[in-house]
């Protein structure tokens, strides 16, 4: 999510890699609808793009945001605008998810031309926190920063601007604050980095979170004390054509087991990036049509490959089999 967006000037220099990615999601919100219909325009090759209204002098819960939670907050020049500075960061705590980032680029050092730009915007003189009564500039130096996201429940913040720059001679600040707690853990990107790193004897089957590693009087791991692991029994389900008895055999083989549904996971089952090369090989010499290594990562049942193989198959009219 990125605040007080405005013309994209930021944006659109983040867009172009962004759009790398296939599951991203990036809120433009600014306080005009103005800004909104423009970015529509200027962003329409984008489709990973929501816009919504949002105001940082007003409650989450009015806004276009409400009932949303981010993992990144991004927020370029315009926080200091905020007419109380710290409700508006404690509502934007409010919406990060645990773990979540608030990245902030701000001005950290008055200089006078700043009253021909910022000091002519509404904000400077519409201050109801603190920076009313104060007799010099109202912009907040690093460990003003740091104070105030810490009232506002941040665990910690980091200014890493790069030093003997111009943007740390000017004060022109990157700062990058955390909320307390562990964000949400991808399983199959973490099982895809173990395969990748680990050999296969060495990649866990199932994955849990602790919130900290129980220790014996020595210091060693006190296996006794880990939680139980415990594994959720799927239903087994046989399978219905030849096709799907084929693959199963194929997977069984491969991983050996006695069995093997059409609904069971294949990482779950104990596979690995070396065992996929293997299935993907023997699946492609038994029915003769294009599976790949990306299909087992991605879709990982049997069930949820079959329409891909049914799809090659209607295009080729190779074979007549269907589900």
């Amino acid at each position: 999510m990125e605040i007080g967006a405005g013309y994209g000037t930021f944006s659109k220099r983040i867009f172009p890699y962004l759009d790398e990615f296939n599951e991203i999601k990036y809120d433009f919100t600014d306080i005009s609808k103005f800004f909104l219909d423009k970015a529509k325009l200027d962003f329409s090759n984008y489709n990973f793009i929501n816009y919504d209204l949002y105001d940082i002098n007003k409650p989450v819960g009015i806004s276009g945001v409400k009932g949303k939670s981010y993992d990144i907050i991004l927020a370029v020049s315009m926080l200091h605008d905020a007419s109380d500075l710290e409700y508006s960061l404690t509502e934007l705590h409010s919406i990060l998810n645990p773990g979540g980032l608030l990245f902030l680029i701000e001005e950290t050092k008055f200089h006078p031309f700043f009253n021909l730009g910022m000091g002519l915007q509404s904000g400077f003189d519409d201050f109801k926190d603190y920076r009313r009564k104060l007799s010099t500039n109202p912009l907040l130096s690093t460990d003003d920063w740091c104070n105030i996201l810490e009232k506002a429940g941040f665990s910690k913040t980091l200014d890493i601007t790069p030093a003997k720059t111009l943007s740390s001679e000017i004060g022109f600040n990157l700062l990058i604050s955390q909320k307390a707690g562990i964000g949400n853990i991808n399983s199959n990107k973490l099982r895809e980095y173990c395969n990748d790193n680990l050999p296969h004897y060495m990649v866990p089957s199932v994955y849990g979170r602790l919130k900290k590693i129980p220790l014996t009087p020595n210091g060693k791991i006190s296996y006794e004390e880990l939680p139980k692991i415990k594994i959720h029994q799927y239903e087994f389900v046989a399978p219905r054509s030849e096709i799907e008895e084929k693959l199963c055999k194929i997977w069984q083989e491969s991983l050996g087991l006695d069995r093997v549904g059409i609904t069971d996971d294949f990482f779950e089952l104990g596979g690995d990036s070396l065992l996929a090369t293997r299935v993907v090989n023997l699946m492609q010499n038994t029915i003769s049509h294009e599976v790949t290594i990306a299909d087992i990562f991605k879709l990982r049942t049997i069930n949820k490959i079959l329409p891909i193989i049914n799809k090659d198959s209607k295009n080729n009219n190779t074979i007549d089999w269907y589900i």
